[in-house]
């Protein structure tokens, strides 16, 4: 005899019906959802949950490309390796990697796997250019320019 569910009552014990794929651990859509449902309950803003979505889509465009399956067991690192991809800004490419550091951090806290595929991956050095101060006497010229008469009294 069987009780619902599926278990049997006697001798070995065996589940029928549904049941969750052994790989979904292994698949990063899966262990996006989790993710991101530990940053909504962590009370994430909502700029940095879509910020952490956006950024998520496009690491999964970038593997698509390369014809990398979308499994945490694929994910690796390589030496050497170049991030930087023709028409993105240095600054961009930062705030990617970050996003991903911070959803492999999270995944592997949370024991969903063992290492963290992003550990040791660094941000690329952005250029840093000089801004051109302008002195106090350009700053005095610049705001005497306006014409005050076509302003509405501040009465």
């Amino acid at each position: 005899m069987s009780e619902p569910g599926g278990f049997r009552t006697k001798g070995k014990q065996r589940k029928s019906g549904r049941s969750v794929r052994k790989s979904s651990k292994d698949d990063l859509d899966y262990l996006f959802r989790i993710f991101y449902e530990i940053k909504v309950s962590e009370g994430r803003s909502a700029r940095t949950l879509k910020q952490y979505d956006e950024n998520f889509r496009f690491f999964m465009s970038y593997l698509e490309s390369r014809e990398i399956p979308k499994s945490i067991g694929k994910i690796v690192k390589f030496d050497g390796h170049e991030y930087k991809t023709v028409g993105l800004a240095t600054s961009i490419i930062n705030t990617r990697l970050k996003t991903l550091r911070v959803f492999f951090s999270t995944i592997q806290d949370e024991d969903y796997i063992l290492g963290n595929p992003m550990k040791g991956v660094k941000n690329l050095k952005e250029d840093v250019t000089d801004i051109e101060v302008i002195n106090t006497d350009v700053m005095r010229s610049l705001l005497a320019a306006p014409d005050q008469r076509y302003f509405p009294d501040s009465n």
